[in-house]
């Protein structure tokens, strides 16, 4: 069970089967499959981060955030959370109990939010559990996740968008070409956080989301 358990956190690109299928169908009848994505982060922007394992605690998801992918949704783009989760990576072993909790908040958030898919990075150089303990290239603020994701799904960089609540998060945008970049005001939004291989480059440009902002202003 450990060995299926850790095959499984090792893996990056968890994307909805039915968006896999509406895409194989556009490719079909040859329709326009260059898409529109809205990324988010999770910790910090879909909810309040607390740490490590907030995924677990966290129930509400910010009201802003449910309006912004309401309103992404109408404007026909598809929403993809893209995550570094350290839940995993401070403990000694990998608890099934715990693992099932972990999913179902996120199989409960992905509903609510309808998310066509997650970009999620379980490794961490410091973890105690050795199969995820390394400098791992999927992890933000590298951008190799999205970058892997575009060689799946055909997206629009210009058209799209990704709202995070850190530097690492504005970093790993940057990387992936992304244009339109939106940093939540915070204490914690020049933490640079674990770098791993990728450093911070120095020609970020990005707006500013204001702290307490009812609406997110970040649709053209």
């Amino acid at each position: 069970m450990s060995k299926l358990i850790l095959s499984f956190l090792n893996k990056h690109l968890w994307i909805s089967p039915f968006y896999l299928s509406h895409l194989y169908l556009c490719r079909f009848f040859k329709k326009n499959e260059n898409e529109k994505i809205l990324f988010l982060d999770i910790d910090g922007t879909i909810w309040a981060d607390s740490g490590a394992g907030t995924v677990l605690l966290a129930n509400n998801v910010n009201l802003e955030v449910s309006s912004t992918a309401a309103e992404a949704r109408r404007r026909h783009f598809r929403i993809i959370l893209v995550t570094n989760q350290t839940l995993f990576g401070y403990a000694s072993r990998v608890r099934t109990c715990v693992l099932i909790a972990y999913l179902i908040n996120l199989v409960r958030l992905c509903f609510q939010l309808r998310v066509s898919g997650i970009l999620v990075c379980h490794h961490h150089p410091h973890s105690k559990i050795k199969k995820l303990k390394f400098e791992c290239l999927y992890r933000k603020p590298s951008p190799k996740m999205i970058n892997e994701f575009k060689e799946r799904i055909n997206f629009d960089p210009d058209s799209s968008i990704f709202v995070g609540d850190r530097i690492t998060d504005v970093a790993c945008a940057t990387l992936a070409g992304i244009r339109n970049i939106f940093l939540i005001f915070g204490s914690r939004m020049f933490e640079e956080n674990v770098q791993g291989l990728t450093r911070i480059p120095n020609y970020l440009v990005f707006s500013v989301i204001p702290q307490g902002s009812t609406i997110w202003r970040i649709f053209n």
